[in-house]
């Protein structure tokens, strides 16, 4: 019966499925069958196909791609006229099945899931609805207190093998692949479902179907972590874990102790902190609902799908070309966390130097912000003015770019903005000094917000000018 369906997907009865859009990859009429005896939506969407068969009692809707490569699917359906346009939109759930199809496809449907809208998956069998988005909790302050943390595992004394599932990859395998890689840089991967080829493994991750010692209870080994089980592994503020996070949690400080060897220890501390607590959760938070908060996180994310193998739509990849960009996207994601971990460390050692000097020229009555720090400043100083300074006080700020002195204007959080004159505007070299009236100005941009001078004199001269 369609009532005992509906608490079997969502045992606590708070939400029907009846007359809902269901959104689904798989092409297969059968499965199109099941899903819509599971969940009696109103309309069933195949992404992918321009003519599915129908299935009795429910609308079937092809949703073709056929103008866009595999690679452009999840940038094509969050487009303004994106083929996903011609489904009902509204307050009220759609059901995005994430259990069957090409898994770009799927990836694709979970980017463009709203907040409101439901995920349908597969486990062990039997079917669930999951939130796209978990629920925010009431107080962030008292999160940590409202829930009991899955208790870390550990790791085995030696780490030569890792295990992880085949075919295609996303960002929560392939950098939770690349800490294991920074940290045992021998460590081989095993891309694999098999459960034989698991056991001969060290540890295995996003795949296994527990999170603890042992395929199953009693095993010594493999070290499994996966999250994709029922009652899977969670923080303290009930967010879940993915398996990037749960080795992160493992390795991390071990990872910032290898790539920041020369920042002071507490800075150092601080930024594996705040990378886990920004970066790593949304990754987890991506690859657990389709959704991240983090734009940097974000264009990691991007970045990683981009690395697997074009897929000409009807044909077949061999698993080796798979094994291969996951190779590939492996080296890249370490190369990422190294970087994102060095522009967070210039963050936490930067800030408190820029707001010390918003702070100066504030009470100096200055209109504009000198900067020459070693580095970081130049990228850091506008949301620290837009903090510091509501009011709009400041005009211009100035840095050292290595090749001169760079002038920006600030825009502030009125909406005003300070500009060069017209006269000077498009000139570079002797024309943009003959124009200022100050020898040395190297340019000026055509659009009047910002120049260029050889010396420090010389930009505080044109900022005095303009």
């Amino acid at each position: 019966a369609p009532d005992a369906a509906v608490r079997q997907l969502w045992p606590t009865g708070e939400v029907a499925t009846r007359g809902a859009a269901v959104l689904t990859a798989a092409t297969d009429p059968a499965y199109h069958a099941r899903l819509a005896g599971l969940l009696q939506p109103a309309g069933l969407y195949v992404l992918g196909v321009a003519t599915p068969e129908g299935v009795p009692g429910t609308e079937v809707h092809g949703v073709p791609l056929t103008d866009a490569d595999h690679e452009r699917w999840p940038q094509c359906l969050t487009e303004p006229d994106s083929p996903l346009a011609c489904l009902p939109d509204g307050p009220r759930p759609r059901v995005i099945d994430l259990t069957a199809g090409r898994p770009a496809l799927r990836l694709a449907l979970a980017e463009t899931a709203r907040r409101q809208d439901l995920r349908f998956v597969l486990d062990e069998g039997r079917p669930y609805l999951r939130p796209v988005v978990p629920a925010a909790t009431e107080d962030p302050g008292d999160a940590c207190d409202s829930h009991d943390p899955t208790p870390a595992i550990g790791l085995p004394e030696v780490i030569s093998r890792a295990a992880t599932h085949d075919h295609m990859f996303h960002a929560d395998d392939v950098l939770a692949g690349a800490i294991l890689r920074l940290t045992y840089p021998g460590v081989t991967f095993d891309r694999t479902r098999e459960p034989e080829r698991w056991a001969k493994a060290d540890v295995v991750f996003d795949v296994g179907g527990r999170y603890g010692v042992g395929l199953k209870d009693g095993d010594a080994a493999p070290y499994v972590y996966d999250h994709h089980q029922r009652n899977g592994p969670v923080r303290g503020d009930g967010r879940p874990f993915a398996s990037f996070g749960l080795l992160w949690r493992e390795l991390g400080v071990r990872v910032c102790d290898l790539l920041l060897p020369h920042a002071d220890a507490d800075v150092r501390r601080e930024t594996c902190d705040v990378f886990g607590a920004e970066f790593v959760r949304s990754v987890d938070d991506h690859d657990n609902t389709g959704r991240s908060d983090h734009p940097g996180a974000k264009d990691v994310i991007k970045a990683i799908r981009l690395h697997g193998p074009v897929i000409p739509p009807g044909e077949d990849t061999p698993s080796s070309a798979f094994d291969a960009a996951f190779e590939k996207a492996v080296e890249f994601g370490g190369q990422m966390i190294r970087r994102t971990l060095f522009k967070l460390q210039q963050r936490i050692e930067t800030v408190p130097k820029v707001e010390a000097a918003v702070t100066a020229a504030l009470a100096a009555d200055a209109d504009h912000l000198v900067f020459d720090f070693d580095h970081g400043g130049a990228s850091l100083w506008e949301p620290v003015v837009q903090r510091l300074d509501p009011d709009g006080r400041l005009r211009w700020v100035t840095f050292d770019r290595g090749n001169g002195w760079i002038v920006r204007n600030v825009r502030t959080a009125l909406g005003t903005e300070a500009l060069f004159p017209e006269s000077w505007r498009g000139r570079e070299n002797e024309a943009a000094s003959e124009a200022t009236g100050v020898p040395g100005t190297v340019f000026v941009h055509r659009s009047g917000f910002l120049a260029v001078h050889e010396t420090l004199d010389g930009a505080r001269r044109l900022m005095a000018g303009a």
